[in-house]
């Protein structure tokens, strides 16, 4: 048996070239596969996140003259806050809050929404404390302090419909 670190092939006397042929066609199918799929995968998911017309915001307790407020169509424990030019995206399963680069965000639709996919750079962590989710009739209100900042965030969120028992 023959072997050479150059090439990584691998001979024997009963067999051959038949060997590396099989090996060379193997090589070829990988690369072929692996090319064929490349521009399918996509490297960040994008986030869809709907306009919510009915939410309310505050910000310590006084209204705020330009916000929206978003939730993301696939996960509804995410929501993105506009406040001005500044967005914030708001996890409340994990409890914490990115400051998110405008650039990154894209307009999907007319008055729609907008779509965000992560990438490096694109956000920072805002220092938060003292979050409280509770149950206020058809709403869920959300009150988080921004420690860095020392503003308390208060948003109420329709509760979206469990749909779960229809499955």
């Amino acid at each position: 048996m023959v072997l050479k670190a150059e090439t990584a092939v691998v001979k024997t006397e009963w067999t051959g070239k038949r060997l590396i042929i099989h090996r060379q066609k193997a090589r070829t199918l990988l690369l072929f596969t692996i090319f064929l799929l490349a521009p399918g995968i996509e490297a960040t998911e994008k986030i869809v996140f709907k306009r919510l017309t009915t939410a309310i915001l505050k910000m310590d307790g006084k209204q705020v003259k330009f916000w929206e407020v978003y939730q993301a169509e696939k996960h509804g424990h995410l929501l993105f806050v506009q406040l001005g030019r500044r967005y914030l995206l708001l996890d409340t399963k994990e409890k914490e809050i990115l400051e998110i680069d405008p650039r990154a965000i894209e307009q999907v639709g007319k008055e729609k929404g907008v779509a965000w996919s992560e990438s490096p750079g694109t956000e920072k962590t805002v220092e938060s404390e003292g979050w409280s989710m509770r149950s206020v009739g058809p709403a869920i209100a959300i009150k988080v302090q921004l420690s860095a900042e020392g503003r308390l965030l208060e948003i109420q969120v329709p509760r979206r419909p469990d749909t779960g028992w229809f499955y």
